[in-house]
């Protein structure tokens, strides 16, 4: 601007204007780098710049046409315009300095700060992660402990704390691959498996209380870990059935000297709330022998187990099986394995034959009922008898499935066996259907519930003959079962009496409404007579508890006469009338009611 006052050429001018548009472009850049174009020095500056630029064009116009003014305008009016402007941008960029060093002290103490922060933290830091290393070392020695305790609870009995199935099946597989290649004929030094199942647990537990078959349990348990090395497992594998392996080597007891003496260690009595409750148990034995499987060894031990209930010592090893064979020449684990298969098979061509044997009525000779009695119509061995087969069928493992099986025939056949009752000279009106089941079967609820349906004829036509009675704890949880049964109008015969240990206990607790003899007691050899002592005590007993009483197994008619002379009320066996399919049971009882009408001095004596 000076230039130009000085000398007002063309060149002056173009430079003049140029610095005033690089003045205001640079003003408006400054303004807007600093967000002032809003802000009251901004619009202060704005409105500075734009005096002084009209200030200059107008110094500019009057020295273009050659104004005396000329020189006036820019001494007073733009130079002034300048140097306030100027002033003004001074005290802006002051302030912006002043405001630029407070915030570098600002930087710098928050630089210190972060600095320090940076330093504490990494104290902290330090220290979290020296806290955190600690944690996972604790965190994983728990989970160690936890891990350990998982397997424990994975592998053992809660209740108990002996092995469970899963770590019994693991141990066997290892006893089993040791033994691979090497000779195990020696029993010394032989391993074996161990089946044991508690007889009449269930009686327990539904008389006292699942808490009194916990007890029972634990004791159980005791008793095993007291019989075993500490190199062999006892094992819970569910329920009341325990299981051992015996390991080999020395030390080691014969399998069958162990089987006896444990089966004698459980055959003793558990205190339960201030009273003493019998327990036994059965067991099974199986020696392992060079390529055996864990099925294997394990199904033999099974069988020798279910063997061990009818063995007078509890204790049965699986060797012995195959020398104890039926009249007709198959070993007892050959013929539960048949039938079994029988029963799975739901036994199409009913070769399981249902016979049906005539009651007489003393007082009057009539026929009052029937007993049902199985033959066994085997397709390779002909016909079994009771005794050749009965000992497996009433083997746990399919006596219930035997037990139904009879019971499901004699209810599809009940309205034509009692027509053809009471079509044969039957005198009263609901002839009795006795039907044979053992006590442990009897416990079962389906069985009863099996029991209290018909097809077509009243319930109380059947009568239940309650057979294989075990020891009191076994029996107990009969009771409630009998009384529902009477309750629902079926007869309840004591079967058997004079072979068990239970029976007076029996009588005097249970609803039954018959006691029947054993056979043995009435059976009487070509030489001598059946021992009529025995014979009036028991008829006098069934009377003076109130009962009916029967005798089974008449062979001659002395038999019948002695019978009838001490006092049984109903009778039964060979002489009167043999056992006969339904078929052929018509033909059957028309005799016998002919004879017996004829025979009148027994009948009138009473």
């Amino acid at each position: 601007m000076r230039n130009y006052r000085a000398e007002t050429s063309t060149t002056n001018l173009q430079r003049l204007n140029q610095s005033v548009q690089d003045t205001q472009l640079q003003l408006n850049n400054a303004l807007v780098s600093a967000s002032l174009q809003s802000s009251d020095s901004g619009r202060q500056l704005q409105a500075e710049q734009a005096s002084l630029i009209e200030a200059i064009n107008k110094m500019i116009e009057l020295s273009l046409n050659g104004d005396e003014d000329f020189r006036r305008v820019a001494d007073m009016e733009v130079a002034p315009a300048y140097y306030i402007l100027q002033r003004h941008l001074d005290e802006v960029g002051g302030a912006f300095h002043i405001r630029a060093q407070k915030r570098l002290i600002e930087l710098r103490q928050v630089h210190e700060n972060a600095l320090l922060a940076q330093g504490i933290g990494g104290a902290i830091a330090s220290l979290v992660v020296i806290i955190v290393l600690r944690l996972l070392i604790i965190s994983d020695r728990r989970v160690h402990r936890l891990a350990r305790s998982h397997e424990q609870d994975a592998l053992h009995d809660s209740l108990t704390g002996l092995s469970n199935r899963l770590h019994f099946t693991r141990i066997l597989s290892e006893v089993l691959n040791e033994g691979e290649g090497r000779d195990l004929a020696d029993s010394k030094s032989a391993s074996a498996v161990a089946l044991i199942d508690m007889d009449g647990f269930k009686g327990i537990n539904d008389t006292f209380g699942h808490l009194a078959g916990d007890i029972v349990l634990v004791a159980v348990a005791e008793i095993l870990r007291s019989c075993v090395r500490p190199t062999d497992l006892v094992a819970r594998l569910g329920g009341d059935e325990f299981a051992v392996i015996l390991r080999g080597g020395p030390g080691h007891r014969d399998p069958e000297e162990w089987a006896i003496s444990t089966a004698a260690a459980l055959r003793c009595k558990v205190p339960i709330d201030g009273s003493e409750v019998a327990i036994s148990g059965s067991v099974g034995v199986s020696k392992i022998e060079d390529g055996d499987s864990h099925n294997t060894v394990s199904h033999r031990a099974d069988q020798a187990m279910y063997q061990a209930k009818s063995a007078e010592s509890g204790a049965w090893i699986f060797d012995h099986l195959d020398k104890k064979s039926s009249p007709q020449g198959a070993s007892s684990a050959e013929l539960l394995t048949e039938l079994r298969q029988l029963l799975d098979s739901g036994d199409p061509d009913h070769e399981v034959e249902l016979n049906y044997q005539a009651r007489i009525r003393v007082s009057d000779g009539s026929i009052c009922g029937v007993e049902v009695l199985t033959r066994w119509r085997h397709p390779h061995r002909g016909l079994l008898q009771p005794e050749g087969f009965m000992t497996v069928a009433l083997a746990p493992p399919i006596l219930v499935a035997f037990t139904s099986l009879v019971i499901r025939r004699v209810l599809a056949e009940l309205p034509h066996l009692v027509q053809i009752i009471l079509s044969s000279g039957g005198s009263v009106v609901h002839p009795s259907i006795g039907i044979n089941i053992a006590a442990r079967a009897l416990a079962l609820e389906s069985l009863v519930d099996l029991l209290q349906s018909s097809s077509g004829e009243p319930t109380h036509s059947l009568r239940v003959e309650i057979g294989q009675l075990g020891e009191p704890g076994e029996t107990a949880s009969l009771e409630p079962v009998v009384r529902k049964l009477r309750d629902n109008g079926l007869g309840v015969t004591l079967d058997n009496f004079g072979l068990g240990t239970a029976e007076l206990h029996v009588m005097r607790r249970w609803a039954i409404d018959e006691l029947k003899i054993d056979r043995c007691f009435v059976i009487a050899s070509r030489t001598e007579r059946p021992d009529e002592r025995v014979l009036r005590a028991s008829a006098a007993l069934a009377h003076g508890l109130g009962l009916n009483a029967a005798a089974q197994g008449i062979e001659s008619q002395s038999v019948f006469d002695l019978l009838v002379e001490v006092g049984f009320d109903t009778v039964q066996g060979h002489f009167l009338a043999r056992p006969v399919p339904l078929d052929a049971l018509a033909a059957e009882l028309r005799p016998v009611v002919r004879r017996n009408t004829m025979i009148a001095s027994p009948f009138s004596q009473r």
